[in-house]
């Protein structure tokens, strides 16, 4: 899918990439506080929901499938 030497991507193929480097991120920080939850850890991956929604809100409002 080369069009004029840029790559086209579907831009649910965006998503699902942002959503795979989410689930590494919060898996790397379980691991790091040894699979325990606390407060700090479950504001960020709040956080990280909220950056994500925020995210593909802004994306619907200003793609129109050309990008």
């Amino acid at each position: 899918m080369i069009s004029s030497g840029h790559l086209i991507m579907v831009p649910h193929v965006k998503f699902g990439f942002i959503l795979l480097l989410i689930l590494l991120i919060a898996l790397g920080i379980f691991a790091g506080v040894r699979f325990k939850l606390n407060r700090k850890i479950g504001v960020s991956f709040f956080l990280m929901y909220i950056a994500f929604v925020v995210y593909a809100y802004i994306q619907d409002m200003t793609c129109d499938y050309d990008c």
